[in-house]
């Protein structure tokens, strides 16, 4: 097989695929001043390829402080040769190369968890690198994709805004997605067309994770059903929409998102009041599940109260005053490193036959017969209990070994107790004695929360 020469590949696709606008401004603007490194994703598929080849001919004053990131999710067994594909494109480009590789455990990782491992590693080795902006390759196709995963979970005009050509984080970083309005199609032709090769990874043909669903089910039959082009040109109009509302959110703030800034969110719009709160809370590191949160913006637009327990903090809505309070542990030990979540409910049949069926995240979610009091502790020596269909005890370290969890991320995981024993280590079953028999038990919702690095 003949060599690619990638530099005149990059030259030759620059002519067929234009970047967006937003995103050209903003590497303009970085090719003309500093020089800090601009990073760029890679899987080596079609358009994160696309994108690091028009990036390095776009930009030719950029290429010096190319940056080429590669995530290897160790999903399949020769991802190791996309890690090799990309290594090799960069070297071709004079670009920097990095990799970084999730560590097998044999368990089954869910589609988040991996996106949050990539984020992670990303989030790292740019500040690593002191790199500011990061190029990412998706196209039109993920924008329909991501609109409709997210209607699916009931996302506003914020969520269903994304992927956005331009993403601020926090700390300051910039992640530009400049080929939003290129048809996946295009992409591909031009490459084919320019004898450009690229890896494809075998599972995205697959029905495990919802996006591949969405994308290899839905998405055709939509295709042939209406104009697909459209959902750009909502996603364009629903940003409009979050960012008018994110301004007049922040004119209500003043620029101060601590807790007594909600009292004035009592009779503004919902829109306004579900904006500024999730600043606040963001702004104390709080993240809710859904219900939760619209269960406190509904107490602030009343004036009705509101109080819940995180394992950290006691959140309380009196009427009029919103306070977050750190909560005090009996324990000697401070606890790990986590954020939780309870609440009781009375499962219904469809909850139950989807607990049977362990359709939740074990190291995630669990229901827990009863209304316990649960608090979260370190890991104890010698500590020992029955999970969910164990004949008997077993001591957690055993447990641990059995089920093939990694040494270092036994420490960062916290055992929730009841005061009686323990209840609950993520990843793990729950206690025996805490199973759900039937529909109508009253149960807790345990939802845990592991801490991780800014994304």
């Amino acid at each position: 097989m003949r060599a690619t020469d990638w530099q005149s590949a990059a030259e030759n696709l620059a002519a067929r695929v234009a970047f967006g606008n937003a995103a050209d401004a903003l590497l303009e603007a970085a090719e003309r001043g500093g020089n800090a490194p601009v990073a760029c994703a890679c899987s080596g598929g079609a358009d994160s390829l696309c994108a690091l080849l028009l990036l390095w001919a776009k930009f030719p004053r950029l290429r010096e402080r190319l940056l080429v990131l590669h995530y290897d999710h160790a999903a399949r067994e020769d991802s190791a040769a996309d890690a090799e594909f990309v290594r090799r494109v960069a070297a071709a480009l004079g670009a920097a190369f990095v990799c970084g590789r999730r560590e097998r455990d044999g368990e089954k990782i869910s589609e988040a968890a991996l996106r949050v491992a990539r984020l992670r590693f990303f989030a790292e080795a740019m500040r690593e690198r002191r790199a500011k902006i990061l190029v990412q390759g998706h196209q039109r196709d993920d924008v329909a994709e991501t609109l409709l995963m997210r209607l699916t979970r009931g996302a506003g005009a914020e969520g269903l805004a994304a992927p956005r050509p331009v993403s601020r984080r926090a700390d300051g970083r910039i992640f530009l997605r400049p080929l939003l309005d290129v048809p996946k199609e295009k992409i591909i032709a031009a490459l084919r067309d320019g004898g450009v090769p690229w890896r494809e990874d075998p599972t995205n043909a697959g029905t495990d994770f919802f996006r591949n669903r969405v994308r290899n089910a839905v998405l055709p039959a939509l295709k042939a059903a209406a104009p697909f082009e459209n959902f750009a040109r909502s996603r364009a109009l629903l940003e409009e929409a979050a960012d008018f509302i994110d301004a007049e959110a922040e004119k209500i703030l003043r620029g101060n998102a601590s807790p007594a800034a909600a009292s004035a969110l009592a009779g503004k719009s919902p829109a306004l009041v579900r904006c500024a709160l999730r600043k606040i809370l963001a702004a104390q590191k709080i993240s809710l599940r859904a219900k939760t949160f619209e269960a406190l913006l509904r107490s602030v637009a009343e004036k009705t109260p509101f109080a819940l327990a995180l394992s950290a903090r006691k959140i309380s809505w009196d009427g009029a005053a919103l306070k977050i309070i750190p909560f005090v542990s009996t324990e000697k030990t401070p606890p790990p490193p986590a954020e939780f979540e309870t609440e009781e409910i009375v499962v219904s049949e469809a909850l139950f036959a989807r607990i049977r069926a362990g359709t939740f995240p074990p190291d995630e979610t669990v229901f827990l017969a009863g209304t316990p009091k649960i608090f979260a502790r370190e890991l104890r020596r010698g500590d020992r209990y029955r999970p969910l269909g164990a004949p008997g005890e077993k001591p957690v370290r055993r447990i641990f070994i059995d089920k093939k969890i990694p040494r270092e991320r036994r420490a960062a995981l916290p055992v929730f107790d009841d005061g009686t024993g323990i209840a609950w280590i993520p990843g793990l079953p729950p206690a025996e004695r805490f199973r759900i028999r039937a529909a109508g038990t009253k149960a807790l919702r345990l939802t845990y929360r592991r801490k991780a690095l800014p994304l």
